[in-house]
């Protein structure tokens, strides 16, 4: 139920946001968690490689299900947005659904302008950064 009403319902509000047959050949999934978006961002955006990136290793065990069931490849790793297992430049669009307020509460030191250039060393030019969080609850 969370996948259809939730992640499907924000990829395709992104998906109408963007110019027509726009490519996404490679997608980070910053926090993927157990890959709930991993075969709809396959579905919705068609890339060659989503990279599914989790601290939880539980977490990236729990995902392989939907990675394999998937068209394009997917490489599942375990790391986080300040160590990002992949290339700089290597990415077209970062996908961080659900995920911002633990990053947040992790390094509550670190400012908002400092974690988002943290996954944007990640991506090539031009990219798309899709950011959807919850709000924050005040302490």
């Amino acid at each position: 139920m969370w996948r259809h009403h939730v992640v499907r319902a924000a990829l395709l509000d992104l998906q109408r946001l963007l110019p027509p047959r726009v490519r996404f050949p490679a997608i980070l999934d910053l926090g993927c968690g157990s890959g709930r978006a991993v075969r709809l961002l396959d579905i919705v955006f068609r890339p060659d490689v989503i990279v599914g990136v989790d601290v939880d290793r539980a977490q990236l065990a729990l995902a392989v299900p939907d990675a394999r069931r998937t068209r394009c490849r997917v490489a599942l790793r375990a790391g986080s947005a300040v160590r990002l297992p992949v290339p700089d430049a290597s990415i077209d669009m970062v996908f961080c659904h659900q995920t911002f307020h633990h990053l947040w509460w992790s390094r509550p030191d670190m400012g908002l302008v400092e974690w988002l250039g943290r996954p944007a060393r990640a991506p090539r030019e031009p990219t798309l950064l899709n950011l959807v969080a919850t709000p924050l609850a005040t302490r």
